[in-house]
């Protein structure tokens, strides 16, 4: 029985090293610099400047059309929707 806890704890240990290794090496790969111009709180920052820009964010602007120029956009419509080539609605109802 003491054999079977002392195999159990070998091997916690030698997964533990295992994982202290693997931690070790992502780590080594990076850098504390803090001498780099901008962070990323800087980068927010910037972010945020650019999206407060109204021009962004500005409505289209759409040309206005009189009543008549209304009326004759419909009636144009209508009359192209009419005239069209597959006029067979095929539901027995006839206008």
């Amino acid at each position: 029985m003491a054999s079977t806890v002392g195999a159990n704890n070998s091997d916690e240990e030698s997964e533990r090293e295992l994982i202290d290794a693997e931690f070790e090496s992502m780590v080594a790969g990076l850098s504390l610099d803090e001498s780099t111009p901008t962070t990323f709180l800087d980068e927010l920052d910037s972010m945020d400047e650019a999206d407060s820009d109204p021009t962004l964010y500005a409505l289209p602007s759409v040309e206005s059309k009189t009543f008549q120029e209304k009326i004759a956009d419909s009636v144009k419509a209508f009359k192209s929707w009419w005239s069209r080539k597959d006029n067979d609605e095929g539901d027995g109802a006839v206008v």
